[in-house]
């Protein structure tokens, strides 16, 4: 009987207990302190950059389109064909007058185609030379000679290029008869060729030595 009463009782005080509710434990002290977040330490929430464009608004035009053509206002009328452009003028050409070609002399009316009556040899350097020069026995040059001069040797009877330097600068005419260069002129005369009977004269050479120098040529006005 006792133990069925201590039943009894026990079923009793656990019913009591679970009507009366949970009994709240209580709580450290400290907990509520771990479990706060710093207020620095929140992400921050960014709000969308949003324009304030009406979006019904027309769209703005895009600088990169290409500027519209510019606009007729001439009052030409645009269905009638563009005028053509006049073609340029060329310039006439330069009118160049016609070269004046001196008229011919006659033989004899100048001084420099007269022939003497007894022997003419006239040289022209092509460059500098020395040349040695008698006329009838008489020294008239003894010089080195620029180029591009003419030389004119009149006598009665005999000339003597006693020396010249350099034969292949040297143009040789003899009584109006051109000869050349006096190089080649004494290469022909000693392959044997009658020059000096082309010109009416006596031709003689003493010596020939090489790089073109000569040694007594000798024109002579009579023929053997």
């Amino acid at each position: 009987m006792k133990k069925k009463g201590l039943t009894i009782l026990f079923i009793f005080s656990l019913l009591l207990a679970v009507g009366c509710g949970k009994v709240a434990l209580p709580l450290p002290e400290t907990a509520g302190e771990d479990l706060a977040v710093p207020a620095e330490q929140l992400p921050e929430i960014l709000a969308p950059a949003v324009p304030g464009r009406d979006p019904f608004s027309v769209a703005a035009p895009d600088i990169r389109q290409k500027k519209s053509a510019s606009v007729d206002r001439t009052g030409r009328d645009p269905f009638l064909p563009a005028p053509k452009q006049p073609e340029p003028v060329k310039p006439e050409p330069p009118i160049v007058p016609a070269p004046v070609v001196p008229s011919p002399v006659p033989p004899g009316s100048a001084e420099e185609d007269r022939l003497p009556e007894g022997l003419l040899v006239v040289l022209e350097t092509t460059d500098r030379c020395w040349l040695d020069v008698f006329v009838d026995g008489r020294r008239v040059l003894r010089s080195n000679v620029a180029d591009g001069q003419t030389l004119r040797f009149e006598a009665e009877r005999e000339i003597v290029l006693r020396q010249v330097g350099r034969g292949h600068t040297v143009r040789l005419t003899v009584n109006g008869r051109d000869f050349g260069l006096l190089s080649q002129f004494v290469q022909r005369l000693a392959a044997g060729e009658e020059l000096g009977r082309q010109a009416g004269v006596q031709i003689s050479l003493e010596r020939r030595y090489s790089g073109g120098v000569l040694v007594g040529l000798r024109f002579l006005a009579e023929l053997p």
